[in-house]
């Protein structure tokens, strides 16, 4: 594979997989140290997937590793592929809507141990059978707009949303409200019940809607069984209570104030260099964790570039409220994350893929998740590694800053546990609130 630089990609959860050896027993310390070993080359296999150049080597890699890699599937995106029979699965819009995934299906190339070997057996067909299922998460914009045509008999008012609703139907795409459920349990003032619960009725209406109901706009109301009743309180008990600090949202948090204050405190004529050198000195030191699709967001920032400079525009010294924005502007990050999370949890515990866009109207969201979407991602049990078109290694950092972000990647990781977010969170809120009183 030639002399690649590997980057160092964010796992999440962790997993345990058992060796056995036949005719040996081993005591428990031999067992943990295999163990171990194990561990380390099933990971180097899962970077050099991340870093194969196009689905083929990919597919080699896997197909040659095929013992250490129970398990695992692997999404490898690439411009010269094209998947077969994906074309509800593309990225559209309808009018202020859109529909994005987290990198284009159409040309997702899929892994699997069944996959592989049935696609290297060469008395076989050369295929094996591929179950998909699509499903869309509906940003709370949505959510809010489809409840109403159920609530305020408003229908006819919209044909983006009726032309975007239709479209859900006739792909049999499955929905999900988990951003709006999870902006709920976010917001500071108390959640209302009654509401809630009306949106969780309308979303399950939606559910049983056929594609000519939605086409005739008989946007009714289901009476809800017994079982219907349960999930709605089920899902209103889990997230009646506000979330207080989530891990992934708090980083990303930290993270946006940061190179704000760096942005700010630096002077007109600094360099690019000297702005990345602080940041990643940041990370090292003191964060101890490297999120890349946020990190390289944020050196874009720093660049100017024009394609990110929309999504950060809210997020100005004279902005009423920034702190709150500069929460906002990290939720909609986490709700990305959140996809893939949701994608990891469902393809890891099931038999298919599963591809999941999201549903907005947020046009910056959009155009910055757009900007950098996955080309590798690989699911391993109970986590996901990920990597990113633009990464840190090919956005034009200098040689100095790539060696610094490499150098600690293993102190970052033993570092990490060990953070508390909470007093480095409320330490930027002081800066920032020192800036805007400067």
């Amino acid at each position: 594979m030639g002399n690649k630089i590997k980057p160092n990609f964010v796992n999440l959860g962790s997993d345990m997989l058992g060796i056995y050896i036949s005719g040996y027993e081993f005591d428990l310390e031999s067992e943990a140290i295999l163990d171990k070993v194990f561990q380390k080359k099933r990971k180097e296999v899962i970077d050099d997937i991340l870093l194969s150049e196009n689905p083929k080597e990919a597919l080699d890699i896997f197909h040659k590793n095929i013992n250490l890699l129970k398990g695992v599937r692997a999404i490898i995106f690439d411009d010269k592929f094209r998947a077969k029979n994906s074309q509800s699965l593309a990225n559209k819009r309808f009018g202020k809507y859109s529909i994005f995934g987290i990198g284009n299906y159409q040309k997702a190339c899929l892994l699997s141990q069944d996959i592989v070997v049935a696609m290297m057996d060469k008395n076989g067909s050369g295929q094996a059978p591929i179950w998909r299922s699509f499903c869309v998460n509906l940003d709370t914009n949505v959510v809010s707009h489809l409840s109403d045509l159920y609530y305020k008999n408003n229908r006819d008012n919209d044909d983006d949303l009726n032309q975007l609703l239709l479209h859900i139907k006739k792909v049999e795409a499955q929905t999900t409200i988990s951003p709006y459920l999870i902006e709920n349990a976010f917001n500071e003032s108390k959640i209302d019940e009654k509401i809630t619960k009306e949106v969780l009725l309308a979303n399950l209406s939606f559910e049983e809607m056929q594609y000519e109901d939605v086409k005739n706009k008989k946007f009714n109301l289901i009476n809800p069984n017994f079982s219907d009743k349960k999930r709605i309180e089920e899902q209103w008990k889990s997230f009646a209570t506000p979330i207080d600090k989530i891990p992934q949202y708090e980083v990303i948090y930290i993270l946006l104030m940061k190179v704000f204050i760096i942005k700010q405190r630096s002077p007109k004529n600094a360099s690019f260099k000297n702005q990345t050198k602080q940041l990643i000195n940041f990370i090292n030191d003191e964060l101890s964790i490297y999120l890349e699709m946020e990190t390289v967001l944020s050196l874009l920032y720093l660049k100017n570039d024009k394609d990110v400079m929309g999504f950060f525009g809210k997020l100005q010294l004279g902005a009423k409220g920034l702190l709150s924005k500069f929460r906002n502007t990290a939720y909609d990050l986490f709700l990305f994350r959140l996809m893939i999370d949701e994608m990891a949890e469902r393809i890891n515990n099931d038999s298919e893929f599963y591809f999941h866009s999201f549903v907005s109207h947020d046009g910056n969201l959009q155009k910055v998740l757009e900007l950098n979407p996955l080309s590798r991602i690989v699911f391993d049990n109970s986590r996901y590694h990920a990597r990113f078109e633009k990464n840190i290694h090919n956005i034009g950092l200098d040689e100095s800053n790539l060696k610094r972000y490499s150098k600690y990647s293993t102190t970052r990781t033993e570092r990490f546990g060990t953070i508390d977010l909470s007093a480095l969170s409320l330490k930027l809120e002081q800066e920032v609130n020192e800036l805007i009183k400067s």
